[in-house]
């Protein structure tokens, strides 16, 4: 069993379902670590979410509830990033949509040396309409062959990192989900141990992303990352070197103080 593992939930409209789903997720983390830290970040919702975060927050020590005022995943995760005490950091969707067996698995694929464990949603293995998979298919495969990288998912949901990687890529996330994208391929460029798990994904609940939107931020940033490869302007894949680079250890190792509801902006 791990001793610790800090777990990252970015929150946009979630009041029905984060007093059920919330617990269910500590209890998959008991199964795996000694000591669990649950980040809760409310990105601009405009429902009851914020109060429900806060109770949650006040019922359990291991909660801490953030709040930014604007949407953006990556903005969310920005704001999570100094309150993280754990060296293993475990993304997850707040309706839990994955297989949380993936919780327990990246942290011991951790525990034997790897920086990255990326969750791919494989056709085989999904629960979801065929337009989403048909799409998510088509990206992967732009992905894998523009880039030259191996993964099969690039979504939030069900990745796994060690706190340094975040730190050393903070430059990397901006505000909406492309974050994914750039760390994983950046990370797998300068030789960062990155291992891929195929998990269940059941859609148990419509999207909150405008899906056209969504779709047109992520095509338009991985042609965008295709075309600077292509051009030279970005550095050549070092995976087979064995280079890794020095990620730089977030300021202060000392433990967060956990507090029961906090303004991301304050």
């Amino acid at each position: 069993m791990n001793d610790g593992v800090s777990l990252f939930v970015p929150v946009f409209n979630e009041a029905e379902i984060l007093g059920e789903t919330m617990p269910r997720l500590l209890r998959a983390a008991e199964e795996a670590a000694r000591d669990i830290q649950l980040v809760i970040v409310d990105n601009g919702s405009t429902d009851a979410t914020p109060a429900v975060v806060r109770t949650l927050a006040e019922g359990d020590s291991r909660i801490l509830g953030l709040r930014i005022p604007g949407r953006g995943v990556g903005a969310a995760l920005r704001a999570a990033l100094p309150h993280l005490r754990h060296d293993r950091v475990v993304a997850v969707d707040a309706d839990l949509a994955i297989d949380l067996a993936f919780v327990g698995e990246a942290l011991r694929r951790m525990e034997g040396g790897a920086d990255v464990v990326v969750g791919a949603k494989r056709s085989d293995a999904q629960a979801r309409p065929f337009y989403r998979v048909l799409t998510s298919d088509i990206f992967v495969f732009v992905l894998r062959r523009g880039l030259n990288v191996p993964f099969h998912d690039v979504s939030i949901g069900a990745k796994a990192y060690r706190r340094e990687v975040l730190f050393a890529y903070r430059h990397l996330i901006g505000w909406g989900s492309n974050y994914v994208l750039d760390v994983l391929v950046q990370a797998w460029r300068d030789g960062l141990a990155i291992e891929e798990l195929d998990v269940a994904c059941t859609d148990n609940r419509p999207s909150h992303f405008n899906l056209l939107h969504e779709g047109v931020y992520r095509f338009g940033h991985l042609f965008g990352l295709v075309a600077r490869s292509r051009l030279g302007r970005v550095p050549p894949t070092a995976a087979a070197s064995g280079r890794r680079p020095a990620a730089r250890r977030p300021p202060g190792s000392a433990r967060v103080e956990e507090e029961p509801w906090r303004d991301g902006n304050s």
